[in-house]
């Protein structure tokens, strides 16, 4: 059962409604929270009743282009821009390109301490810069 299927479950009390949008994480978390943004995991519980999308599953680039030799690697991982930039590992990391796809999925590769990012589309938007905070 998906958590919409389950919030809109005839048998769901309004209590325990109010103890699921009380929390700040969803009744099933990943293992790895730092790797999705708070929406993506909201979501995917929303849509598939898990935590996450399993990692095996590829993302394809637009249809049309769905031959296997033009999905997206593994070692891609989608993020989800906000206006703080993208979360990876519990750091921020940002760039001038990154700012102009605010709300949309992006596509970045971790290799420790480098983020390098690109679009759905294959766009190349570079290497993204950690973000500090000013005290």
């Amino acid at each position: 059962m998906t958590g919409f299927e389950f919030l809109r479950s005839t048998g769901t009390t309004v209590e325990q409604i109010a103890d699921i949008i009380a929390e700040h994480c969803p009744p099933v978390t990943p293992e790895h929270c730092d790797k999705l943004s708070c929406r993506e995991c909201w979501l995917a519980w929303l849509a598939t009743g898990e935590s996450e999308t399993p990692r095996s599953a590829s993302v394809l680039l637009p249809k049309g282009e769905g031959a296997p030799e033009k999905q997206v690697p593994l070692e891609w991982e989608q993020r989800y821009v906000t206006p703080g930039g993208i979360r990876v590992n519990g750091k921020r990391y940002s760039s001038r390109e990154l700012m102009a796809y605010i709300g949309d999925i992006i596509l970045i590769k971790y290799v420790p301490e480098t983020v390098v990012a690109k679009t759905s589309q294959g766009r190349d938007l570079g290497e993204l810069t950690q973000y500090q905070c000013q005290e």
